[in-house]
């Protein structure tokens, strides 16, 4: 595709316009992949997936985001070359955080007896919504804090019986 001058300086002239102390949200979650969360991929992304613990931190999420992409809506000019949408959903309803930075987390994840290894661990997540100059919405992690490593139920006892009477 070949842009004239005027529309090439236009398309670069678009900047970010979501400041990220104002579009910053909390939740709490499982966090599905943390693959690249430590390391970054080939790319050099931070990548992470999660799904929120209840749906009211969905609704939250989305509600957030979409507040996100009418401000983005907003600020373009006449001119703009920008097409905003989403990018912090996958198909099966679950949400990813993907940066150039690594999050900052309060384990280390070093620690093979850490919550970090363990399967689908529950973590609050600090994150901010963050538009590029085309118009891709991103959601960055700031910091995850890991709740302590869920205990294991002990198998070698038997379970008591309950007694309800009706």
């Amino acid at each position: 595709m070949n842009f004239t001058y005027s529309e090439r300086k236009t398309f670069f002239n678009d900047q970010s316009v979501l400041v990220p102390s104002e579009h910053e949200i909390s939740f709490d979650a499982y966090l599905i992949d943390s693959d690249f969360l430590v390391r970054p991929n080939r790319y050099g992304e931070f990548i992470a997936q999660y799904q929120p613990l209840d749906m009211g931190a969905m609704h939250m999420l989305y509600e957030a985001g979409e507040r996100a992409l009418s401000e983005v809506l907003m600020s373009m000019g006449s001119d703009s070359m920008k097409e905003p949408r989403p990018n912090y959903e996958k198909r099966d309803g679950s949400l990813f955080t993907s940066q150039l930075f690594a999050p900052k987390l309060n384990i280390d994840p070093d620690d093979t007896d850490g919550p970090f290894f363990q399967p689908s661990p529950q973590v609050s997540v600090r994150a901010n919504f963050h538009d590029r100059e085309d118009g891709m919405i991103y959601l960055h992690a700031q910091y995850i804090d890991f709740y302590e490593k869920t205990p294991l139920p002990d198998l070698g006892r038997p379970e008591r019986e309950c007694d309800i009477d009706f």
